[in-house]
């Protein structure tokens, strides 16, 4: 199943457009895991800006 959903990323067909709907400073983990956790129906994913 990894490799078919990698390989239908690669090609376009399963597109990730809007997949992240917040990004922190990897200084503020503390505040994005809070979120996470506090307003799950909000959050996709998260992305840490290293």
């Amino acid at each position: 199943m990894l490799s078919l959903y990698l390989s239908l990323v690669a090609s376009g067909r399963f597109r990730l457009d809007g997949m992240v709907t917040h990004e922190f400073a990897g200084a503020d983990a503390e505040a994005a895991y809070r979120l996470v956790n506090t307003r799950r129906g909000e959050t996709v994913g998260v992305l840490f800006r290293w």
